[in-house]
């Protein structure tokens, strides 16, 4: 690993922008003919390699204005140690400007912060986007670079059973499930949280090796908003919330939030109902004691005038048909008379009167 790492900045020690002055070196000795000559073939097919490849105007030479600004404003912090400031200034000279070349820059000041997943995605991108501004020399060691991060990182394949769900790693949004390919994470301790309304947040810290493959399953679980109930009534009394029995004498449990009906009932005692509210994640607590149901029947006075009450019942009738049987004789008409029954003819319970 620490081979891996000394070569990864070894790829990006930069070289010097102007360069040294030729220094008069002592006259070498004289080749034979022979020599000579094949010296000068493999100078000849150097040449005309050389001759080939474009001229590519170098990258200060090619920024101007406020790319040029910017990216000798980032060079001076990444001088400075202020990676994270470099890479915001390479990044705004891109921006303004295009030059792929830039993307190296940025790559380099990623790596300075080890996070070599954006190592790999910015070298990728410089390889796809360079173009004729790269040389043969400039991707064969951008190529090899490639393989030595690909060492430091891993690939996750992350699966959601829930389509919509937003997934971030450490804090940092990446999308949302299903998710278009594999994420490729610099090693290490990693923190995944996937979230989706009206489901329960998942959250798992994962430790990824470098260099390896993994499969994460996510299973979001429906969020019931729900909150707690407690009752306690008379011993044996029946509790019902919403109309199905739930205990007797008291009782408590879980209850979706929102409004429930409470009944409480018991032998010879009045029935108990209202309407409770159940907030989220909160205990509720009712105490509900039942009044007795007073024993049937006439009240107590009702019960001793019964004698004198029948009394004057009947009494009054007697006199209501002595009323009438004297109405009679005396507006009888003047022509009718009056029969007399003889002694011990007079039907039985039969008394005239005598006005």
């Amino acid at each position: 690993m620490k081979t891996i790492l000394r070569s990864l900045t070894a790829a990006f020690l930069c070289v010097a922008l102007v360069a040294p002055q030729a220094v008069a070196q002592p006259a070498a000795p004289k080749k034979p003919p022979a020599a000579a000559k094949k010296d000068q073939k493999k100078a000849d097919k150097k040449d005309e390699k050389v001759a080939a490849e474009p001229a590519v105007v170098p990258l200060a030479e090619a920024l101007t204005g406020e790319a040029k600004e910017a990216y000798e404003s980032g060079k001076l912090l990444y001088a400075d140690g202020d990676y994270a400031g470099a890479k915001l200034k390479f990044e705004r000279a891109h921006e303004l400007a295009q030059d792929p070349r830039l993307l190296w820059n940025m790559a380099a000041a990623e790596k300075q912060q080890r996070r070599y997943d954006r190592v790999l995605a910015l070298v990728e991108r410089y390889l796809a986007e360079g173009g004729d501004k790269l040389t043969d020399a400039d991707r064969q060691e951008a190529k090899s670079l490639v393989d030595m991060v690909r060492a430091l990182v891993s690939e996750v394949t992350v699966s959601v059973n829930e389509p919509g769900a937003e997934v971030s790693v450490d804090g940092e949004k990446i999308g949302e499930s299903p998710l278009a390919a594999p994420l490729t994470l610099t090693q290490g301790e990693r923190t995944f949280k996937v979230t989706k309304p009206g489901f329960r947040p998942f959250a798992k810290t994962q430790n990824l090796q470098g260099g390896t493959k993994l499969a994460l399953e996510v299973v979001l679980e429906p969020q019931l908003r729900e909150g707690r109930l407690r009752v306690v009534a008379g011993v044996g009394d029946t509790i019902r919330i919403d109309g199905k029995v739930v205990g007797k004498g008291q009782w408590e449990g879980k209850l979706a939030s929102g409004t429930h009906t409470l009944s409480v009932s018991g032998k010879g005692k009045r029935d108990h109902q209202t309407e409770i509210v159940i907030e989220d994640d909160q205990l509720r607590s009712e105490r509900v004691t039942l009044e007795a149901v007073p024993k049937a029947g006439p009240p107590e006075r009702d019960r001793d005038d019964s004698s004198g009450t029948w009394m004057f019942v009947s009494g009054g009738a007697a006199l209501a048909v002595g009323i009438g049987i004297a109405a009679y004789f005396l507006f009888r008409p003047e022509g009718e008379t009056r029969t007399e029954r003889a002694s011990g003819t007079i039907p039985p319970n039969y008394v005239p009167l005598r006005f």
